[in-house]
């Protein structure tokens, strides 16, 4: 443990010159739910829920400075912070070397998405929220704004445009199915429906990117796709 300790020492020295005394937080950030076992340590399921609303805030905070649109505002926000980014920047800045996941458990896309959140989660109890949001604007915003990060589409947002220039339809999201084996991510199935009739159905780890899909399943099959 000692070792795992100052390899976060090092890497905080490195990656961001922040020295730390203690990273006992960082270690939280970087324990899924799987190593537990039977070993009475936290996992960092917490500090994802609060890693998640200091990273809104640093960039909600920053795009309402540049003077721009609230749509422009909303719609750059979602496209920053989506989860294909955050995975994107977990895995640039080398988070995944410290994970410390179950036998059996495969390091998802999806479990690199929480390790960023809390990770700047562990940053803002440590070193406080300016701390935090420095980070943020400087791995998730510049790297975005550099073009460096791939392009996400929402397809949510491109169903519901659809839907209002086709007679405003009432897009209704619902759950139909949460699956979880042991030592693996939780799999959730969204269904997509208009008109008393599913259009589209989706998969994935996180309810938002299983509607995300169900919303593109249902534009393929309305031969909307190849215009998004």
């Amino acid at each position: 443990m000692v070792d795992f300790h100052n390899s976060i020492k090092f890497f905080l020295r490195e990656k961001f010159s922040l020295e730390a005394e203690q990273v006992d937080f960082f270690v939280i950030a970087f324990t899924h739910s799987s190593f537990k076992k039977n070993r009475s340590i936290e996992d960092y399921e917490k500090l994802e829920l609060l890693g998640d609303s200091c990273i809104s805030w640093a960039i909600t905070n920053h795009l309402y400075k540049l003077n721009i649109s609230l749509k422009d505002i909303c719609n750059t926000r979602k496209e920053i912070v989506s989860g294909a980014s955050l995975t994107w920047i977990s895995k640039n800045l080398g988070l995944d070397k410290y994970a410390r996941l179950g036998k059996g458990c495969h390091l998802s896309d999806a479990i690199l998405e929480d390790m960023y959140e809390s990770f700047i989660a562990a940053v803002y109890l440590t070193f406080g929220y300016e701390t935090a949001e420095k980070i943020v604007l400087d791995t998730l915003y510049k790297n975005f704004e550099a073009g460096e990060i791939p392009s996400f589409i929402d397809y949510k947002t491109k169903l519901q445009e659809w839907a209002q220039a086709n007679g405003n339809k009432k897009i209704i999201y619902s759950l139909e199915e949460t699956t979880s084996e042991k030592g693996k991510a939780t799999i959730f199935t969204v269904s997509v429906s208009w008109g008393n009739q599913v259009r589209g159905w989706g998969k994935g780890t996180k309810l938002k990117d299983a509607e995300q899909m169900a919303a593109k399943d249902s534009l393929i099959k309305s031969n909307e796709i190849g215009k998004v």
